[in-house]
């Protein structure tokens, strides 16, 4: 910033000495300064933030021939787009009020964890026999961070997750007529067996972002689910008369789950890469048709 100032000190008074000069132009914060000369005149270009946060783009131009002053003021808008994952470039950032205000295109928040389930009473095989869940996802297949303050973001999108809630204990979901879902032992004489809830969502999450320290920040804020599919697998092993091992697969569809559900979402990251937790505090089915239980989990959050 000194050297920029420096450089307007030394080039006015050679423009002033061309033409003799009434007003004082202060630049606050420019971000680019450029000088060019030749024998027609001198023109210089500054480019900046001003106090209040918009873009200028002033041209002076002193014309040596004619001894004539050309001057032209651009002020452009304080949204940009930019690309998706470029860095932040937190070096000209010198005050509390010297900010860019804009709109990023976001791709990004892919994540991976694991977690349990908190069942309510009344459905102890459910309690006793789920080998809690797993997922992943894509928080933002499409999203756009706005930036009210210096390096505080506010993001929302619409991004995927795909959810596997598991049974152990050859014990497995079934769907009966009416679609109501209980927790049943597999057959005598099964082997290999394996039992889940498979949920595919579309969620959107609205989500605030603030700096910690340095490049570690904190985010917090909901997700709306919007489940869309969901269906129970039951894979296991037999014997058939021959003596031959045959796999067979059991599906369930068309279960009376919650469309529309709200989870909470935090998460630590440095550089983009960080640890999450998730709480869901509604549970998947709808009630009298499965049993009741809301989840949580932890796992690796990147390009976040």
């Amino acid at each position: 910033m000194n050297k920029i100032i420096l450089t307007l000190t030394l080039v006015l008074p050679l423009c002033m000495a061309a033409n003799t000069m009434d007003t004082v132009k202060v630049f606050n914060h420019p971000e680019q300064v450029v000088i060019a000369e030749d024998s027609a005149g001198v023109m210089m270009n500054v480019k900046g933030i001003a106090a209040d946060g918009d873009h200028y783009d002033y041209v002076y131009r002193n014309d040596h021939r004619s001894n004539e002053q050309v001057v032209t003021t651009q002020t452009g808008s304080d949204i940009k787009f930019k690309f998706p994952f470029q860095r932040e470039d937190t070096t000209q950032y010198r005050t509390n009020n010297d900010y860019r205000r804009q709109i990023r295109l976001l791709i990004g928040g892919l994540y991976f964890g694991w977690g349990g389930l908190n069942v309510a009473t009344g459905y102890p095989a459910m309690d006793e026999y789920n080998k809690g869940m797993r997922h992943w996802g894509l928080l933002y297949a499409l999203g756009v961070r706005f930036q009210p303050l210096r390096r505080h973001y506010v993001m929302a999108g619409l991004g995927f997750e795909g959810q596997t809630y598991l049974m152990k204990d050859n014990m497995q979901l079934v769907a009966d007529n009416q679609h109501r879902i209980t927790v049943q032992p597999f057959a005598d004489g099964s082997m290999s067996c394996r039992s889940s809830l498979n949920l595919s969502t579309l969620q959107v999450p609205i989500i605030y972002s603030l700096p910690v320290v340095k490049d570690l920040r904190f985010t917090a804020g909901p997700i709306i689910d919007f489940n869309i599919r969901a269906r129970i697998y039951n894979t296991y092993k037999t014997i058939d008369s021959n003596g031959y091992k045959q796999t067979i697969t059991d599906e369930y569809g068309k279960l009376d789950i919650r469309h529309v559900t709200v989870d909470l979402f935090g998460a630590l990251t440095y550089d983009g890469i960080g640890a999450f937790v998730r709480y869901r505090p509604m549970s998947v089915f709808k009630s009298g048709y499965g049993p009741k239980f809301n989840s949580w989990s932890a796992g690796l959050i990147i390009a976040f």
